[in-house]
């Protein structure tokens, strides 16, 4: 028994607030630059830092991205033809 209580972790605010506390209440995503900065209010589920709207924009699959490329190309391509 003593030796449970040696190898049991010691319990301190920072520890009880990373294993059992959500890191943030709303997105951490910016909008505007220098000192005109706000965050997103949106909130974000338990371990994320970013609102789901936020997070469909920074995590792309890789089906999106080509596809994504391949309109952007086609795009460019119309520009050209157009000047």
């Amino acid at each position: 028994m003593d030796r449970d209580k040696k190898l049991a972790r010691p319990q301190n605010d920072a520890t009880e607030l990373a294993e059992n506390k959500q890191a943030f209440s709303h997105c951490q995503w910016l909008y505007g630059e220098g000192s005109n900065r706000e965050f997103c209010v949106n909130p974000v589920e338990p371990g994320k830092v970013w609102c789901r709207k936020h997070m469909e924009i920074v995590y792309v699959s890789a089906f999106q991205r080509q596809k994504n490329e391949k309109r952007l190309e086609s795009l460019s391509k119309v520009q050209d033809i157009g000047e």
